[in-house]
């Protein structure tokens, strides 16, 4: 397949694509060309001129609201019938967010247009626009969201989502049904995400005990080392170690813990004279409630 071919492949997979709120094809399509030519002036001219027109393409989609209030039907409140849930990525690379609405009614909606506007932890908003052409009743159509890539001269390219999503407002006109829903992330929802992906996450750890030395002692400590993630977001961990008879903890603050990587947590001098039968480690996250709790037992 010649360099033009791909090109033409990768732009139509765009254009499709995008107008379901998934750009993919782009980034698929183009990744061998990119592979072997990314050195090439006149390659990197093409790419600037396809993000050009992937961006007046969005732009497009983002005129398709206005016509279609003009033939909707008058509003209505969802009262139940339309039900919105989000899955974030969480602790994974090159993942995507994802998007489920669902028709609880029995009836089937025709030619709608769905806006989807995602708002961030930060205020950021992003607005994906879809076009459903017949929704079988109780039935869910499912959106995926891209964090976006490198791509031609642009740091992040074809980004669907916003960082750290907080809310939802998704709006559905259709000639016989319109209506608006209101989804909060924040909270219960996003404490339950977090908590399914944290099911995968695997803990190694290891007691560092109390070592004197000529010039300066070393405290006891911990050494923890995750695995089934691909990173944890930035944390706080309470360290709790165990005796029998009581128990000294402390805290420390984390940046982003990649898979694999250990992290050493020392006591204070002074803050821990006796060595313990357990260490419990207890991870909390950024705008959540969910704790996550690591039992090392040294077997004493």
């Amino acid at each position: 397949m010649d360099f033009t071919t791909q090109m033409g492949i990768a732009f139509l997979g765009g254009l499709y694509s995008g107008y379901t709120g998934d750009l993919s094809g782009v980034s698929l399509g183009m990744a061998p060309a990119v592979d072997s030519f990314s050195a090439s002036n006149e390659i990197q001219g093409v790419l600037d001129e396809l993000l050009l027109l992937n961006d007046n393409h969005e732009t497009c989609q983002l005129l398709l609201p206005r016509i279609a209030e003009k033939y909707a039907a008058s509003f209505s409140k969802p009262n139940g019938r339309i039900t919105v849930d989000i899955d974030e990525c969480w602790g994974t690379i090159n993942e995507s967010d994802y998007l489920l609405i669902h028709n609880g009614t029995s009836r089937a909606l025709e030619n709608c247009t769905i806006q989807v506007e995602l708002v961030g932890a930060s205020g950021e908003s992003r607005k994906n626009i879809h076009f459903v052409r017949n929704w079988p009743g109780k039935s869910s159509i499912c959106a995926r969201y891209s964090a976006g890539q490198k791509f031609g001269s642009r740091d992040v390219a074809f980004r669907t989502t916003v960082y750290d999503i907080q809310k939802a407002t998704v709006t559905i006109w259709s000639p016989k049904y319109t209506t608006a829903i209101d989804y909060v992330y924040e909270g219960k929802e996003r404490d339950r995400d977090i908590a399914e992906a944290c099911k995968n996450l695997s803990f190694s750890g290891k007691y560092l005990p109390f070592s004197s030395g000529i010039f300066w002692n070393t405290q006891r400590g911990v050494e923890f080392t995750h695995d089934g993630l691909d990173f944890l977001p930035p944390s706080r961990a309470e360290i709790a170690f165990k005796s029998r008879t009581n128990s000294k903890s402390y805290v420390s603050n984390n940046d982003t813990w990649l898979c694999g990587n250990s992290k050493t947590f020392r006591t204070a001098e002074g803050q821990l004279n006796h060595d313990p039968n357990s260490i419990e480690l207890t991870l909390s996250f950024p705008r959540s409630e969910y704790r996550h709790k690591v039992t090392l037992n040294l077997g004493k």
